[in-house]
């Protein structure tokens, strides 16, 4: 009993965990679950990277966004500004 009621701790911080992930970090996750599939190992070292690095992205976009509004528009904006610039060099 005792040890079902430490696994259901763990479930639920590891579930607090996965809700707190900050915007942003989806980039770093992709390249992670990358480095995970191609080694087949997660050292500790790359897990700390991964928070390290999403909590800089967060801090960042947090920061834009108090700036310009909402991000993902800024996102698109830069992008279709990167598709027409591509659009004049072809000409």
């Amino acid at each position: 009993q005792k040890l079902e009621k430490e696994r259901e701790r763990q479930q639920k911080e590891n579930y607090e965990a996965i809700k707190e992930i900050p915007k942003g970090a989806e980039d770093v996750i992709v390249v992670w679950v990358y480095m995970f599939l191609e080694t087949g190992c997660l050292s500790l070292v790359g897990v700390n990277l991964l928070f390290l690095t999403a909590g800089k992205l967060k801090r960042g976009r947090d920061d834009d966004e108090e700036e310009e509004g909402d991000t993902s528009q800024k996102r698109a904006r830069e992008n279709n500004e990167d598709m027409s610039d591509e659009d004049e060099n072809q000409d």
